[in-house]
């Protein structure tokens, strides 16, 4: 059964049922995090969650925090971690645990907005960059390929009426599950690969 790091705020209500570990208890902005996980559920059902709640109220944290729960969720064995967040400084330890983490083989899939300055882990090389792209209906994704953003999916979780970066983050999270758990022999390379292939629209949208 494949495993998925969720590093969020902490995951609340029904979704706790596909909870395998947590790192720490407290829920500080469950609405956001049970988003995330629905997102990642709609294309992966199987996933067994490794809820790291680090992200307080405002959906913030501090660095050191959010490198040691993404060596939390390697430990706990996760192949596909979501970070719907972001960074506004390169840091260096940061970018070495992904690195690692990719190394390993474990995909990191970061949001990215579509508009305004480049994020952190999004800009990494060994993470994927997500957002959202309204095009995408349910489970369908974006090749967007361009040099800020790999991947997009589905921007809003209708059920709590969320939208954004993170909610396409988590859809694009959501489907690299699904893969891994469908053929967990390919590597981190094949898995994106085959989810280009698959995708339903490619390029930006055109306006």
């Amino acid at each position: 059964m494949i495993r998925v790091g969720i590093i969020d705020s902490g995951i609340s209500s029904a979704n706790r049922r596909q909870v395998l570990a947590s790192l720490n208890d407290g829920v500080a902005n469950g609405l956001h995090a049970n988003a995330v996980a629905s997102a990642i559920l709609k294309h992966c059902p199987e996933a067994q969650l490794l809820d790291a709640a680090i992200l307080d109220h405002r959906l913030s944290c501090a660095t050191d925090t959010l490198i040691d729960a993404i060596r939390w969720v390697l430990d706990e064995g996760a192949t596909v971690v979501n970070l719907s967040l972001g960074l506004r400084r390169d840091v260096p330890e940061l970018d070495a645990v992904c690195r690692a983490a990719w190394e390993a083989g474990c995909v990191l899939v970061a949001s990215m907005p579509a508009q305004g300055a480049i994020v952190y882990p999004a800009a990494y090389e060994t993470v994927v960059s997500a957002s959202g792209d309204a095009r995408c209906m349910g489970t369908q994704i974006t090749a967007m390929g361009t040099d800020k953003i790999d991947f997009a999916g589905c921007v809003r979780d209708h059920e709590t009426g969320l939208a954004g970066s993170s909610i396409g983050c988590a859809n694009v999270s959501g489907a690299i599950a699904k893969i891994r758990q469908d053929a967990p022999a390919l590597s981190n390379q094949d898995v994106l690969t085959l989810l280009g292939k698959h995708a339903a629209y490619r390029g930006p949208e055109k306006r």
